[in-house]
């Protein structure tokens, strides 16, 4: 056992193998397990004790996750008790639909137990302390008309509790934020796609699949594929700049590459990636003015 957090986790799901990893793990940090194998139970426990934090996979026999999630948010009772889904599914969409619902993470199955306890362990805290600032906050209401002192205590535990808020709210922000890839249209033809968080195999998928997407709808002439707010750029990603410009010049459309870091420069060479057909700028100002300048020549 690492560092015992004691507190009370439901874990519902129907794959007796995952509940035997997920029970292991948590069981060893000291924490004590409630599980439930379908969505009926997971309700009717809910109804019965409060857990700290609830791990739900989407995939039930009966009441999926995100209906059991939808319910726990319209109940005042459970809508603050923190939920991370557990899925197979890697899809944009089924993510984003979980975290929208209330959810405050997502974890892939298989289980990368590093992962799933570094997650858990960062959930727990948020939880426990949320929790005690609300019980000092009670015991402080209470006070108020007495100690004057308490006042300045209580006001003190408002503003720790307000700044550990808006950390929950900017870490959902930046999630889906990583998890999304828009396509914003800076002029008539052109569109800029800003690529933010962590490049992965599945997050350059959906890349592609979008700026295709996105260019055939706007009959986009340029797509800017901007890396500026790029965190980290996994090698095995370079091979799809060229199926994207490939796809794009299907379209008719030419790919513009802005903000390419050191690591990711590194990564195309070494692999021997082919980019003399792909302009390259150094900042997202330049390759817009790169578009609108062969857009406009090209309408004379």
């Amino acid at each position: 056992m690492t560092g015992a957090l004691d507190g009370l986790v439901l874990v519902v799901d129907d794959n007796h193998v995952d509940l035997d990893v997920l029970t292991m793990v948590l069981q060893n940090e000291g924490t004590e397990i409630a599980v439930a194998t379908d969505g009926r139970s997971a309700w009717q426990m809910l109804g019965e004790e409060r857990p700290d934090l609830v791990f739900l996979d989407v995939n039930l026999p009966d009441v999926n996750g995100f209906e059991l999630c939808q319910r726990m948010q319209a109940n005042p009772e459970t809508k603050d008790v923190p939920v991370i889904f557990m899925t197979a599914l890697s899809d944009r969409e089924s993510k984003l639909k979980g975290l929208r619902m209330g959810a405050v993470d997502y974890i892939g199955k298989p289980f990368d137990v590093e992962e799933l306890l570094a997650r858990f362990r960062l959930h727990l805290s948020l939880c426990k302390t949320t929790k005690a600032l609300r019980e000092k906050n009670a015991e402080l209401d209470d006070a108020r008309t007495r100690l004057e002192a308490e006042l300045a205590e209580r006001r003190s535990a408002e503003e720790e509790r307000t700044r550990l808020h808006q950390q929950i709210m900017e870490a959902q922000r930046a999630r889906l934020l990583e998890l999304s890839t828009p396509l914003v249209p800076i002029s008539e033809g052109i569109l800029v796609m800003p690529i933010v968080g962590v490049m992965d195999e599945d997050r350059t998928t959906q890349m592609l699949d979008a700026a295709l997407q996105g260019a055939a709808e706007a009959k986009a002439t340029f797509v800017i594929v901007d890396l500026t707010g790029l965190r980290s750029f996994d090698a095995r990603v370079a091979p799809i700049l060229p199926r994207l410009r490939d796809g794009l010049a299907l379209l008719g459309t030419q790919i513009v590459l802005t903000g390419i870091s050191a690591e990711a420069a590194r990564a195309i060479i070494h692999q021997g990636i082919d980019l003399n057909r792909i302009p390259t700028r150094a900042t997202l100002k330049e390759g817009i003015r790169l578009a609108t300048r062969e857009r406009n020549a090209s309408v004379r």
